[in-house]
Order: C-alpha cells, then sequence, then structure tokens
C-alpha cells in the first residue's frame, strides 16, 4: 500500500537507497528524489505544477516546497487494468500548511470500497464513475479549477452530474457537486487525524448524526457547495455561490447564468473574484469594483491580476479567441505594451479597455501574458 511509502513508512528508506543507485543513470531523478527526502537541505528542487494526468485525475498545487504549499487531488482511475479502484472515483485527497487533511483507511477505497469512509460524495454508494481526465485545467496560481464530470451512463441514473473543486491557495478547497434537482445525496470528508473546517454551504445542511470526530457526513438533495480549509473560514450563501470572508466572490452554478450589482458582475458558470484578482474560469464576462476582464469566441479562461501599472494573467482552454481587459486606474493608451507567453502580443486600446487575440490549446496549459501600461 501507499502507506509504505509515507515519512517513516517500511519502504521510505528504500526509496532513497533506489534514488541514490540511480544517480549514475539518471542524475536529475536522484537529485530531486535527495532534495525531498533531506526536505530541501540537499539535491534540486522538483519543479512540480498542477498537471492532469491520465487514468488517475487532476493534480492541484500551490506553492510546491514553499511557505504557503497546497495540494489537492481528485481520483479518476481508470484504464483496462483497473480491477480495484472503480468505485472511488470524484474521491479527494487534501493538504495544506503541512498537514494532510484527508484520509481513508487502506482498503476503505479499495477491496472493501465504503462510500461513507473516503471523502466524495455519493448517491446510493456510487460515485462519479469514471471518466477521462480530459477537461480544461485552470491553473491561474492563486485560483485553480477542475470539472470533473461523470460517467454519462451512471450519471443518468444517479443524476449525480460532476464535481468541480477550486484550489484557493493554501487557505481552503471549494467543492462543487452538480446533482440533479431533488436527487438525495451525501457529502462524505473523512480524516485519521483533526478534520478540517467545513462550512457547508448549500444545501446548508448539518452533520448527520452519524458523523464521528474523524468522519463527516452531509446529506441533502440537489447541488452541493462546500468550503473546506485548513483554518476557520467564514463563508456565506449567495444567489450567484457564495461570499468568503468579506472580500473574496465565487461564482459557480450548474448553467450558465447572470449576476450584476454595483459592486459585481459575472456571465457564466464558475468564477472567482477578490481585490486585485479576477479568474474567469467557466464564463465571458466578469467585473468586481472598476476592474474587469471578458472574452469572446473559442472555448478558453482568462485570469488577471493588478499589481500597480502591471496586469498579469493566464489563458487555458480548448481554443482561443478575444481577449478584453478593464483596468481600474486611468493609463494612456500610447503607453500599454503585452507579452503572450514570451513573445510581442499586439493590442487594441478602445474605450478605456485593452483587448487582444490569443491562440491556446489545451495541451498548453495555462499559459502567460502580461500588460505595462
Amino acid at each position: 500500500h501507499a502507506g509504505g511509502l509515507a515519512v517513516g513508512g517500511a519502504y521510505w528508506k528504500d526509496l532513497f537507497e533506489i534514488a541514490r543507485r540511480l544517480k549514475a543513470t539518471a542524475p536529475e531523478l536522484s537529485a530531486r528524489m535527495q532534495w525531498i527526502e533531506t526536505d530541501g537541505k540537499s539535491g534540486h528542487k522538483p519543479d512540480l505544477k498542477s498537471v492532469l494526468i491520465r487514468d488517475y485525475g487532476p493534480v492541484l498545487r500551490h506553492d510546491f516546497g514553499g511557505p504557503h504549499e497546497a495540494y489537492a487531488h481528485l481520483m479518476q482511475l481508470g484504464g483496462r487494468y483497473n480491477y480495484r479502484w472503480s468505485m472511488g472515483h470524484g474521491t479527494v485527497y487534501y493538504g495544506a500548511r503541512n498537514r494532510n487533511w484527508s484520509y481513508n483507511g487502506g482498503e476503505a477505497n479499495g477491496d472493501s470500497f465504503n462510500a461513507s469512509a473516503v471523502s466524495m460524495f455519493s448517491v446510493d454508494g456510487q460515485g462519479l464513475g469514471w471518466h477521462a481526465t480530459d477537461q480544461p485545467l485552470y491553473s491561474f496560481g492563486f485560483a485553480q479549477f477542475y470539472r470533473a464530470v461523470a460517467d454519462p451512463k451512471l450519471a443518468e441514473k444517479t443524476g449525480y452530474r460532476a464535481r468541480g473543486i477550486m484550489l484557493l491557495r493554501d487557505e481552503g478547497l471549494l467543492i462543487f457537486d452538480d446533482a440533479r434537482v431533488n436527487t438525495a445525496g451525501q457529502f462524505t470528508w473523512n480524516n485519521s487525524g483533526d478534520l478540517p473546517h467545513i462550512v457547508q454551504l448549500l444545501p446548508g445542511v448539518a452533520p448527520a448524526k452519524d458523523s464521528t470526530k474523524n468522519t463527516l457526513h452531509y446529506r441533502g438533495k440537489g447541488d452541493f457547495l462546500t468550503l473546506v480549509s485548513p483554518v476557520a473560514r467564514k463563508a456565506r450563501r449567495t444567489s450567484f455561490g457564495a461570499v468568503i470572508g468579506n472580500s473574496e466572490f465565487v461564482f459557480i452554478g450548474d448553467k450558465p447564468f447572470e449576476h450584476a450589482d454595483k459592486k459585481l458582475a459575472f456571465a457564466g458558470t464558475v468564477g472567482y473574484a477578490r481585490p486585485g484578482e479576477l479568474a474567469l474560469f467557466e464564463g465571458t464576462e466578469m467585473r468586481l469594483g472598476k476592474f474587469g476582464i471578458a472574452r469572446e469566441g473559442g472555448d478558453f479562461g482568462v485570469s488577471a491580476t493588478l499589481q500597480g501599472r502591471r496586469i498579469t494573467g493566464h489563458i487555458a482552454g480548448r481554443s482561443g479567441g478575444l481577449v478584453r481587459i478593464t483596468p481600474p486606474i486611468v493609463f494612456e493608451p500610447k503607453r500599454v505594451k503585452a507579452t503572450f507567453a514570451g513573445r510581442p502580443l499586439p493590442v487594441m486600446v478602445k474605450d478605456g479597455k485593452i483587448q487582444f487575440t490569443v491562440e491556446v490549446e489545451q495541451a498548453d496549459s495555462a499559459l502567460e501574458f502580461a500588460i505595462n501600461m
């Protein structure tokens, strides 16, 4: 079992003895493993970032090896030889602030599968079912998102359609479980030690009576929106999704919607905003205060971060299109210079908005742009 490779586990020393013996034939791999073994005191730091892994699932990382490291993995194991993990698709493994916040026993997600003992959403004991890890990964740094879709035939039977995970730095993991209206489901969170702080936002249910000090069960009907965090955080449900604290806004739904008021505007399915940072994962428009981003054409997401007179961001998706950014500051159009994926980017300024066209493919992962004003 994987526990044998845990720190101090049965194979921990053997793992790094193998690494030392690889030095002659695979020096870079050996050096990266040495960095892990010595907690960064020697060797080379691996450049681990968020990634989609075929027949394994999305792996989201933030600040690997740094003081604000966080990790989230949604299980989508597949392939011809997946004989024992066929039930646990959608299980989430989460770590942040030097702690593991989820866990399952040796066979709870294997030969003795138990949907009530792993961190997953289930309908009558059934999870997402297997589906290829083929959706866009929006790895935008301060906020990341991936939507895992269910096996179509199983979704038709259970009413459980997708699970979206949004990693917000080392401050929390937001989970959206998309279920048909009136579909009775169970959200389970399990850990071997202290449980994380959980705010159940939608449908807004309390832990069930059969919850324990290590396992929480939430039962209700329809969509579930749940915030899991290593620290206590205030959050409340809204008509457009949720507000975390007083300054973080989450837009999320199972179908496109629009919201607009004096402070906020959004059109789409999934987004995140806080002062100076916008992440439009699935949608066409977003605004917080006077800072806004919009996109047309293609199939992609876009983020933008404002620092002084510079805006940086990322593009990720299946195909490119037009991006339009509304800076919240006065600027001189002739001074605007931009780059995309390290190359000069032609831009046009019209009515106080900076717009440009990008080309992107899903295999590109997240490509960075920068605008100086």
